[in-house]
């Protein structure tokens, strides 16, 4: 009978433990949630061969930060199977700016071609 009060007492710690973990854990993903939302919301030009362009798109703006926080986040990584993971999900990112750029020169391209008509 004793054992097996102490055996639920240590499962009760582990429950409050785990449970207090996943609620920080959960606050600290809300909280930098809300901070890349605030770092996308500033970033709002880019300076490259130094010219200056403004960065209109979302996807975009995410990938110029996801960009800045690659390189403690890979040296964070443990294994390297979790590095590539990082730098796919990065390649995956750029590939989508990309076409995101694309299809708004090529808007661009329709909207001054119809204005010279």
């Amino acid at each position: 009978m004793v054992s097996q009060s102490v055996t639920l007492k240590k499962k009760f710690v582990f429950s409050k433990k785990y449970i207090t973990f996943c609620f920080v854990f959960c606050e600290l993903q809300a909280l930098l949630s809300q901070t890349r939302e605030k770092q996308t919301a500033t970033l709002s030009e880019v300076t490259w061969q130094g010219r200056t362009v403004p960065v209109k798109s979302e996807p975009v703006r995410l990938f110029l930060l996801s960009l800045q926080d690659v390189g403690q986040e890979v040296e964070s990584a443990e294994g390297i199977d979790n590095k590539i993971s990082i730098y796919e999900s990065l390649l995956k990112q750029c590939i989508d700016a990309q076409q995101v750029l694309r299809d708004s020169l090529q808007d661009d391209q329709v909207r001054n071609w119809s204005d010279d008509w």
